[in-house]
């Protein structure tokens, strides 16, 4: 039987990463699970994004013109690590990062998304098959 995580082994643990080749690039991106403060930093970013572009849409003489993030590239600069475990890349990379081809880019979201949540996608497909 296992033992009774304390309080101390539960916030001793970090996000785990994996490697994922790019075999178009002929290179390996290293993915970082999101810890909390990642993901509320991701979704944030995506749900503020979105609504500035809806102000606009709805308003523009009264509002900036703010261009839709694409989920995937915020997504890259919010789990694409360095060797240091170090992220990458910032929202300010991102003009710079949509010039990269979408088939690689999507490549690395769906690692990302893959690692995120696996532990809950396979529990639901174990759900299904029991019926």
């Amino acid at each position: 039987m296992a033992k009774l995580a304390s309080k101390s082994f539960l916030l001793s643990q970090k996000p785990r990463s994996t490697e994922l080749f790019v075999p178009e690039w002929d290179a390996t991106v290293r993915l970082e699970q999101f810890n909390v403060e990642r993901r509320v930093a991701f979704t944030t970013t995506l749900q503020d994004n979105a609504k500035a572009v809806a102000a606009y849409n709805k308003d523009p003489e009264n509002n900036s013109e703010v261009e839709l993030l694409d989920e995937a590239l915020v997504g890259m600069v919010f789990s694409v690590v360095d060797e240091n475990g170090d992220l990458m890349f910032s929202l300010d990379d991102i003009p710079e990062l949509k010039k990269l081809p979408y088939a690689q880019v999507q490549q690395i979201y769906l690692g990302m998304l893959s690692m995120a949540y696996s532990g809950a996608i396979t529990k639901d497909i174990e759900a299904e098959k029991k019926g």
